[in-house]
């Protein structure tokens, strides 16, 4: 028994090599391109048999649905329709429904009954059942035979209410109701035995194909967990290596080697890694020899640096007197050319008011030419007015005239009328008409001459004010001509003074281009000091930073591991060259300085 468990455990351990040596010379990409592609497999493989059997369980269950649900239904309704037909029969011999409306009812049930039997006659064709079958269609073909006796009973029943030929046929339909009831309920059993025979048997296969689906999917995930294991291990240990080498490399030790013997891509980069090591201490080495002539070098670059940063800052202090004594100088003559510019701008705007000034004074003597003209036009208008009233006066004397005059005949016609007696009463009233006529005309003319008297006043009133404002006219053009001739003598002397502005403003442009030229000059004199200054300060800064990093980087390259390899000299005496160019460098901007 021992002897074959040492058998059996080294059988697994020969397996689990065999399996070791095979992940490690596959590569990583292809190791994970077959899990994927197992697993696509393996999903699409369940996806599709569950389809499947999805598909067949919607076929079984609507072939147990079209075979025995529907036929049953069938079946169910049959009955109904009997139970229907019978209780309308005793309905009408209990006269409780009326045997015309059951006529009805009887002749549509047969109907049914037809249609209904016939879609459940097509699909019970089990021999089990094919008794039963046949007798129900003898019963059923023996009931459809007293449909006529039937029809006349409830006719009889209708006309004469006489209920013994219906008695008699239900008496005779009892006989065929258990014939008709038993074969329909013995074929009603058979199909409710087949669907559960069906279901029992579905139930089953269910059962058995889920124990299958869930061995099947276990010895599946056992494989894929053992193809897992073994393919993260092939991963794990070598990046557990890696790993180890990186952290001795980040101590310092540069002198340490991976040893990984695969042929996957974790042995490329064990490889690489290897090489990057070698290549580090090589840097390592090359660094310690010239850190040491770097800080040697270090050191005289930063006194030469201190020495061009303090002539650089007592020569920017000159250069900044200067640029300020510059600055005021300048700030002096911008005020002045200012000041001729604010003033030639008064000048203009002057000389432009003087000249808007006398076009509206001219603007204003010809419309003030206008008004009088007007004025006069108007006066005369209503001369003409005048004379138009006092001659409409003239008309309403003599209708006052005419009124007067028809007064007096209509008092002399009211007097004869009075001699007349009876005969001139009808005159009489003509006459006192005529009369009241000539008072309201007499009333009217008076207002009229009242009115006419009114407008005559009003219009000598208006002639006078037009005569003083013709005369105020006369004297706004004398003033406006004296005014624009006043104006004009102000245009003129705005043009000598413009004159006389633009040569001083002229001349003070020419000082400030001058002017402006020096503050260029010492501007740029003033940016090169403040650059050899910012230079001079970069220089020390970088010494003061290369003295420090050089510290540094001694102290830190002391504490690396390294070995010593074929480095050339070639790089060293680079390094040293470099440094002489900085220190050289350095001696020019002193002598510059």
């Amino acid at each position: 028994m021992h002897k074959r468990v040492s058998m059996l455990a080294l059988f697994k351990k020969h397996i689990c090599a065999r399996i070791n040596g095979l992940c490690t010379k596959v590569k990583i990409r292809h190791k994970i391109l077959v899990l994927v592609t197992a697993s696509s497999l393996f999903l699409v493989f369940f996806a599709g048999g569950g389809v499947i059997m999805g598909q067949r369980q919607i076929t079984a269950l609507k072939a147990i649905y079209m075979d025995n649900f529907i036929p049953l239904d069938q079946l169910r309704q049959i009955q109904l329709k009997f139970r229907e037909i019978e209780f309308r029969m005793g309905g009408a011999m209990a006269q409780i429904v009326t045997p015309t409306a059951s006529v009805n009812h009887f002749k549509q049930s047969i109907k049914e009954l037809d249609n209904l039997w016939k879609e459940a006659g097509q699909t019970i064709t089990q021999d089990e059942v094919r008794a039963d079958k046949d007798k129900f269609e003898d019963g059923y073909e023996g009931f459809k035979a007293m449909s006529g006796d039937i029809e006349a009973a409830y006719m009889k029943i209708f006309y004469d209410e006489d209920t013994l030929p219906m008695e008699e046929i239900y008496e005779e339909w009892l006989d065929f109701k258990p014939l008709l009831f038993k074969s329909i309920e013995n074929i009603v059993k058979f199909q409710e035995s087949e669907v559960k025979n069906y279901y029992e048997s579905r139930t089953a296969l269910i059962k058995k194909i889920r124990i299958f689906v869930a061995v099947g999917a276990a010895s599946i995930i056992g494989l894929f967990i053992v193809l897992a294991f073994f393919t993260i291990r092939s991963i794990s240990r070598p990046i557990a290596t890696v790993v180890t080498a990186a952290r001795h490399v980040a101590q310092g030790d540069l002198t340490y080697t991976l040893d990984l013997d695969t042929h996957d891509e974790m042995g490329e980069m064990a490889s690489e890694l290897n090489a990057m090591i070698h290549k580090l201490n090589d840097f390592f080495c090359l660094i310690k020899e010239e850190s040491e002539t770097l800080y040697n070098h270090a050191g005289g670059l930063a006194d030469v640096a201190e020495f061009m940063v303090t002539g650089s800052n007592e020569q920017r202090s000159h250069v900044d007197q200067i640029a300020a004594s510059s600055s005021e100088m300048s700030q002096t003559t911008a005020e002045m050319e200012k000041h001729a510019t604010d003033a030639s701008q008064i000048t203009r705007n002057s000389f432009t008011s003087a000249q808007k000034g006398s076009e509206i004074s001219q603007h204003t003597k010809e419309s003030i030419t206008k008004l009088v003209t007007s004025v006069t036009d108007a006066s005369e208008a209503i001369v003409h007015l005048g004379k138009s009233s006092e001659e409409i006066g003239e008309i309403v004397s003599v209708i006052q005239d005419i009124a007067d005059q028809t007064n007096l005949l209509a008092l002399n016609a009211a007097i004869e009328a009075a001699r007349a007696g009876e005969h001139g009463r009808g005159f009489a009233v003509v006459a006192d008409e005529v009369k009241k006529l000539a008072e309201r005309t007499t009333n009217s003319t008076e207002e009229i001459g009242k009115k006419i008297r009114a407008n005559q006043k009003e219009t000598q009133s208006v002639i006078s004010s037009m005569d003083k404002g013709r005369e105020l006219a006369d004297e706004a053009i004398e003033t406006t001509t004296a005014t624009e001739e006043a104006l004009h003598k102000i245009v003129d002397s705005c043009r000598n003074v413009m004159d006389i502005v633009d040569r001083i403003e002229a001349a003070t442009e020419e000082q400030s281009s001058g002017v402006e030229q020096v503050n260029k000059s010492m501007e740029q004199t003033s940016q090169m000091v403040n650059q050899t200054f910012v230079l001079a300060e970069n220089v020390k800064s970088v010494s003061d930073e290369l003295v420090s990093v050089s510290t540094k980087l001694k102290l830190q390259t002391e504490g690396y591991r390294t070995y010593v390899s074929d480095i050339s000299n070639d790089e060293s005496t680079n390094t040293a060259e470099h440094a002489h160019q900085l220190a050289d460098t350095g001696d020019n901007q002193q002598a510059t300085v």
